[in-house]
């Protein structure tokens, strides 16, 4: 498929496997995502891959983007890891947001008697956490509450 973007255009090609591979218009590959199988080694840089490996093991690169000046690649639980182009890390989707931080919703759910494989979905805005357990009346609560 062939779609302009801007001034130029963007070549985007549909395998039959699901993957998706868009390429700028010098031909330079902008993205590949191969939805729930593990990208193909040699595409996604050895920096990145190597900090992959060492801090999330057991995943699989599914997507991988090249910005103009940052690299962001997703795992197969959904985790996306930004790194700049020499392939330092720089942050995930996980990373603190308003002051929040994965400990801070650990020690909130332990005030609220719940754990986490108990949780259906949780959503942040700012320092509210709406909770919708798997079982139960969902609730919005205070990250600050009680400290």
């Amino acid at each position: 498929e062939r779609e302009l973007e801007g001034v130029h255009y963007e070549y985007k090609v549909y395998l039959k496997n699901a993957t998706e591979i868009e390429f700028d218009h010098q031909g330079n590959l902008k993205s590949i995502d191969c939805r729930v199988t593990p990208i193909p080694a040699g595409i996604v840089p050895e920096m990145v891959m190597q900090y992959v490996t060492v801090h999330y093991p057991n995943h699989i690169v599914v997507e991988y983007a090249i910005g103009f000046r940052k690299i962001s690649i997703e795992l197969g639980t959904g985790i996306e890891l930004f790194f700049d182009l020499e392939g330092n890390f720089l942050g995930n989707n996980l990373s603190a947001t308003d002051g929040v931080t994965k400990q801070g919703i650990m020690k909130l759910l332990d005030k609220i008697n719940m754990d986490s494989k108990d949780v259906l979905l949780l959503l942040l805005q700012g320092s509210k956490v709406f909770v919708q357990p798997y079982k139960g009346d969902s609730m919005t609560v205070s990250l600050n509450e009680g400290e």
